[in-house]
């Protein structure tokens, strides 16, 4: 995208009458020189820096796609959103120019916990599981280990998580030198339960444990003491239960696999066998009976 947006940029500014100067190119007024004559571009509108294109099956009418609409021209979209954009630029939030009618759509369907908070234990990782199933799509739970957010969204009560990690690999920062640690101890895990924070830290370090209920601001590290063991012993088999994860599997989905038994022994060679009755007689079927020909050393 960024090399399309300069190869355009530099065609709109060699255009007769376009801006000479660099600071008066935005990306509305690229984008508007690029894709303005489409045929399957209502409108495009904007402010500064941002950018809005309407897509619609009718130019000249404006008539826009409906959402089971199967029979409209094919178009490679790609969408880019930008991660400080204000909460008004969405038009459910009140901008007069901008329409946005996909988050408009999801934010309706929130308007049961709109304004509500919630609890629930989250992690960086749900956002792409979360955007996964806005889009419309199945999420591939032996890639992304995240979850989607979108029942919370809704007003639901999932069965979550009972805790939360967290990572962190400072092995290129001056304090993994000063420590003297190779590259593959200089990492953190953290685990949280909603009120207790365990601290591993591997390299030889000891725990450290704090509760958030009394001590929010971490000021005072439970560890150093023996009075809670049994919460750090209990953390620490929360550790242990995220370290069984299926973490290693990522090119077979439970169904590919599930789909794929029983047909794997028709491809290939059966090794080990004694007699070939450990497997289904049509397995061996073709390798019974005498051989098509007769062959020597000297055959090649």
């Amino acid at each position: 995208m960024a090399a399309w947006l300069t190869s355009a940029t530099r065609s709109f500014l060699r255009r007769p009458g376009s801006a000479s100067s660099s600071a008066r190119v935005t990306i509305w007024s690229v984008t508007r020189a690029a894709l303005g004559d489409h045929p399957n571009v209502g409108d495009i509108r904007g402010e500064g820096m941002l950018c809005a294109v309407e897509f619609v099956r009718d130019r000249t009418d404006r008539v826009f796609f409906e959402a089971s609409d199967q029979d409209g021209p094919r178009m490679n979209i790609l969408f880019i959103m930008y991660d400080q954009l204000r909460f008004d630029y969405l038009s459910c939030a009140g901008h007069p120019h901008l329409h946005t009618p996909n988050f408009d759509r999801v934010a309706a369907q929130a308007d049961a916990t709109r304004g509500t908070t919630c609890d629930a234990l989250v992690e960086a990782i749900d956002l792409a599981a979360t955007f996964g199933e806005t889009a419309g799509g199945r999420v591939p739970d032996h890639i992304i280990e995240g979850r989607s957010l979108l029942p919370w969204l809704w007003g639901e009560v999932p069965d979550w998580r009972d805790f939360a990690i967290r990572e962190y690999d400072f092995s290129s920062t001056p304090q993994c030198v000063a420590l003297g640690f190779e590259p593959r101890e200089a990492r953190l895990f953290m685990v949280f339960d909603g009120r207790f924070k365990l601290i591993h830290a591997e390299g030889g370090f000891r725990p450290m444990l704090f509760d958030l209920e009394t001590d929010p601001e971490e000021f005072h590290d439970l560890a150093k003491a023996d009075a809670h063991q049994a919460e750090i012993d209990r953390l620490y088999g929360c550790l242990a239960q995220w370290g069984r994860r299926l973490a290693q599997r990522v090119t077979k989905s439970d169904d590919d696999i599930t789909q794929a038994r029983g047909k794997s022994g028709r491809k290939g060679i059966l090794p080990f066998l004694f007699d070939g009755s450990e497997v289904p007689e049509e397995w061996t079927a073709k390798m019974r009976g005498p051989a098509p020909a007769r062959y020597s050393g000297d055959d090649g």
